[in-house]
This record gives structure tokens, C-alpha cells and sequence, in this order.
């Protein structure tokens, strides 16, 4: 217990900002990593506790919205108060935090009574929603570029992904890098990158092409993207037979990918 708690401790410190130095080797135990973080910070130590503890409710929050939507979350947290709770995870309880398993016992209420669901599939028929109910990938494949100008000369490729949980980014993820050979300024191709993960509970994903131009020698490479991404929202309703395809045409260059999550 003393350890997760710790844990969070720790994590809490990152996000509250503290004014702490922490540097510690893979060995180091987690009980001397709080003795480091301790003995550098100028003050009580009770006050420095007292403000990483106040900030472990952001850390379950920021954790529970990576993973599920922002509506079971709060949803959970009002009926469980916590938003690391058990049920949560649990697949017999919906987004209300209502248990929804009914193999026809019942309590002395009258409400279900919550049985052993190891080895029994739900009776109610899965909703489609807004959001993914499970953990799936998506896999950009780059279908087109034509350099235009001098500034996009020996490009690179690469897609920056974003993730949103109702309105809230998540993660921020990134493909590999793609050199390309041109001929004629143009690149003749098909190349899919490899697949990103995307965990239940989001509901957008942002998709960002980041063309990169090598300069060579000891100069460094300069980014020459105008910054534009897609946007595709609802994720939920999207089958695993879809696709979305999506260009850019510019001064600079023109290319076109496409994305499948499945």
C-alpha cells in the first residue's frame, strides 16, 4: 500500500511542478527516490507532503481519462468516489456505474446481486458510442508527396497522433520517420507505418504529417509543415472495414495518406 502511494506521490510531484531536482538510476528503490526528493526540497517536510498529496487527485483523474471516457469517470467517482475504483473496469458495469448483469438473482431490495461473471457473457446487447468501448490500433499508410519548392527538399515523414477524451488531449503519440527518394520530385510509393496503439475511451483522434527537410551537413533539419492536422471524431461509430483519407496541397508540397483503425 505504502508503495503505491508513494508511487502517486511521486508522479503528483511531476505534475504540481515542484521546484525539485530528481535524478535516479534504474536501481534506485522508490523509497530512495522520496529520501532524494525529500532532502532537496528547502522547507517542512510536511509541507512538501501535503502538496504532492493534494495533487494525487489528478494523477487518478489524468490516469482514468487515458483509459475511459470523461463521463464514466466522473460518473464512477460520484458513486464510488474514487476514480481508481474496481468496478470501473469491470465490463458488467455501464457508464453509469450501474451493474447490468442479471442472471435473475435478486436481494432482499430487490436489486441485483452482484455473481461470480468469470465464465458468463452479459445478456444486454452492446450500445454503440461516441467513444471506443475497447483497445484498438491505428495504422497510417502514406499514399503520395510531390515536392514543390526547394524548401521541402530531401524530406522526411512522420505523423504526429493526438488523442482526446472528450475535448481532453491524453497522449500525444508519433509514427517513425520515413526518409524519401524522390524522382522527378516526386515520391512512387505505398508505405504503411507501423500501428499506434488507441485505448478504450477515446472518442477523437487528431492526425498531423510532419515533413521534415534534411539540411545535411551539421545544420540542423527544419520542420516545414504547415501544422495542419484531421480531425476524426465519434470514433466510436467507425467500423473496422473503414478508412479515412485525407491531402494537403501547398506552396511547399503536396501529399496525401490515408488511416485505418481496426
Amino acid at each position: 500500500m505504502r508503495f503505491n502511494f508513494i508511487k502517486k506521490l511521486l508522479v503528483a510531484s511531476a505534475i504540481a511542478s515542484t521546484a525539485v531536482i530528481f535524478s535516479a538510476c534504474s536501481e534506485t528503490s522508490v523509497i530512495e527516490a522520496e529520501n532524494e526528493i525529500l532532502s532537496e526540497h528547502k522547507g517542512p517536510k510536511k509541507g512538501l507532503l501535503d502538496s504532492l498529496e493534494a495533487n494525487l487527485g489528478r494523477v487518478d483523474l489524468y490516469n482514468c481519462l487515458a483509459t475511459y471516457s470523461k463521463e464514466r469517470c466522473s460518473n464512477f467517482y460520484k458513486k464510488f468516489g474514487s476514480y481508481d475504483c474496481p468496478q470501473i473496469s469491470n465490463p458488467y458495469y455501464n457508464d453509469e456505474g450501474e451493474y447490468t448483469y442479471d442472471d435473475g438473482s435478486k436481494d432482499t431490495t430487490g436489486n441485483v446481486t452482484p455473481q461470480d461473471t468469470s465464465n458468463v457473457t452479459p445478456k444486454d446487447t452492446v450500445v454503440e458510442v461516441y467513444y471506443l468501448q475497447e483497445n484498438k490500433n491505428i495504422t497510417i499508410t502514406l499514399k503520395s508527396f510531390k515536392q514543390k519548392s526547394d524548401k521541402a527538399s530531401n524530406p522526411m515523414v512522420r505523423f504526429k497522433v493526438e488523442l482526446y477524451s472528450d475535448s481532453v488531449k491524453a497522449n500525444t503519440l508519433s509514427t517513425g520517420v520515413l526518409p524519401l527518394e524522390l524522382e522527378e520530385k516526386k515520391w512512387r510509393d505505398t508505405t504503411s507505418f507501423d500501428p499506434i496503439s488507441v485505448v478504450r475511451g477515446i472518442d477523437e483522434i487528431r492526425i498531423c504529417p510532419v515533413v521534415i527537410s534534411q539540411t545535411g551537413d551539421d545544420e540542423e533539419d527544419e520542420i516545414v509543415s504547415s501544422g495542419r492536422c484531421m480531425s476524426a471524431k465519434d470514433i466510436g461509430y467507425i467500423k473496422d472495414t473503414e478508412t479515412f483519407l485525407d491531402d494537403e496541397d501547398n506552396d511547399d508540397y503536396a501529399i496525401t495518406w490515408e488511416a485505418k483503425l481496426y
